[in-house]
């Protein structure tokens, strides 16, 4: 057809018009060639872009992960498979294994009581036991700095003639389950009667209790009574606790809970005060927020630089650090001075346990709780906190948050507490396994 079109042409003209014409021709099919090209080019180049690998955060902070953005949907539906699979492998390397129930100081009152929580919870297929080692400036193991908790024998300070930790780890270990040293951080006492014992805290350091703003020291009440996250000797303080435990016991990490103040209106204590004054980069709730969350890196630092004081202890640098935090994190960040989303952030903990209060009807809803941690810190480095305390007696209530749980592809979660499903966990059993 182009042949027969040029022979036409050249029969109507001239030889020069014909010369003239063919280069008239020529500039004309490479000026559209060259547009086709350009505009094939610049879609190859666009698809290669969007093919480059690129950062993605999941929710706002998880580190140097990277997501490949396709452009043809063949690639694309291909590529949620490739998700998939890394997302189980992930979930396999954290070293998290749940689910988990918190074996409360309320929880049990000898031996033979320690020994049937592990038997009941072991049986109902729990993994992980978060034991709690301190409440109220107290100890339920043999500690260098604290006396012996009340509970266990009835007078503060007095010796039980058994190790609660010790025949936890080792009811743990029989069961092939996983043990955390919780303890409350900064609770000093709990109840309007003061401790009996002048060993204890409270009569040791009152200068270290929290204030309140134009009220004054906060005093002993039916809830707890707290130390100021605000005063550096509070907090060397309970380093140092934490790292006693770490140093003579074989735990597989510590949970640290109580990590707040009481409220936005605590503490206005004078060394707190001074120590916001002589700063000038930080506002009044900026500077709050900071001190526990220095609390909680330097912790991870000097568990990292510890070494085993005895033979059968475990170096700080091998346990893991988790952290029991408001269900609700933007309250827990306003309310109480804590960035639970920010430890995690700066791998200042390996995980965070929201403890979440709410049901699945009741606002801010349990699921839209659950689904805003994930989007903030994924689900390497989330553990869900099933409040078993307010649904204990409504077993679809607690079915239904399980199963909302692993729906957002969340393995690990924890009933908080033990004593709340007492006689229940049979039932549980095929739940969480």
């Amino acid at each position: 057809m182009i042949v027969n079109f040029f022979r036409k042409l050249k029969s109507s003209f001239s030889a020069s018009e014909n010369r003239a014409l063919f280069l008239i021709g020529l500039l004309i099919l490479i000026f559209f060639t060259s547009l086709n090209w350009n505009a094939w080019a610049k879609d190859v180049w666009r698809g290669r872009a969007k093919d480059e690998i690129v950062p993605s955060w999941e929710g706002e902070i998880v580190k140097q992960e990277i997501n490949r953005i396709v452009r043809l949907p063949e690639i694309r539906s291909r590529k949620v498979t490739i998700v998939k699979k890394e997302t189980s492998v992930q979930n396999a390397t954290t070293g998290l294994t749940g689910p988990a129930v918190y074996i409360s100081a309320y929880d049990y009152h000898t031996q033979a009581d320690l020994q049937r929580v592990f038997e009941e919870v072991s049986s109902a297929g729990i993994k992980t036991v978060f034991f709690q080692v301190r409440n109220v400036a107290d100890a339920y193991y043999r500690s260098s700095y604290e006396p012996w908790a009340e509970s266990l024998t009835g007078v503060l300070g007095r010796d039980p003639h058994w190790d609660p930790l010790s025949f936890a780890i080792r009811q743990a270990q029989k069961r092939k389950m996983h043990l955390y040293a919780w303890i409350n951080i900064y609770t000093l006492w709990r109840g309007e009667i003061a401790p009996n014992s002048k060993d204890h805290l409270y009569w040791k350091h009152r200068d270290w209790i929290v204030y309140e703003k134009d009220k004054g020291r906060m005093q002993l009440n039916p809830g707890y009574l707290y130390v100021s996250p605000g005063n550096p000797a509070v907090n060397q303080y309970l380093k140092k606790i934490c790292l006693d435990i770490v140093s003579r016991y074989r735990i597989d990490g510590l949970l640290l809970d109580q990590l707040i103040y009481p409220n936005r209106y605590y503490s206005y204590d004078s060394v707190s005060l001074n120590n916001f004054r002589a700063q000038k980069d930080l506002n009044w709730n900026e500077w709050r927020v900071i001190q526990i969350s220095n609390f909680v890196r330097d912790l991870r630092t000097e568990l990292k630089a510890q070494v085993p004081a005895k033979s059968g202890s475990v170096s700080g640098g091998k346990v893991k650090v988790g952290a029991s935090v408001c269900g609700r994190y933007s309250e827990g960040k306003t309310e109480y001075g804590q960035d639970s989303v920010y430890w995690v952030k700066h791998s200042w903990v390996d995980f965070i346990v929201p403890l979440i209060e709410w049901s699945l009807n009741e606002s801010p809803r349990f699921d839209l709780q659950v689904r805003d941690f994930k989007n903030r810190v994924g689900t390497k480095k989330l553990w869900v906190g099933i409040s078993a305390y307010r649904f204990g007696s409504s077993f679809s209530e607690l079915s239904n948050q399980v199963k909302a749980a692993k729906k957002e592809n969340l393995g690990n979660f924890a009933f908080y507490a033990y004593r709340h499903l007492k006689g229940k966990w049979a039932i549980l059993n095929n739940l969480i396994k």
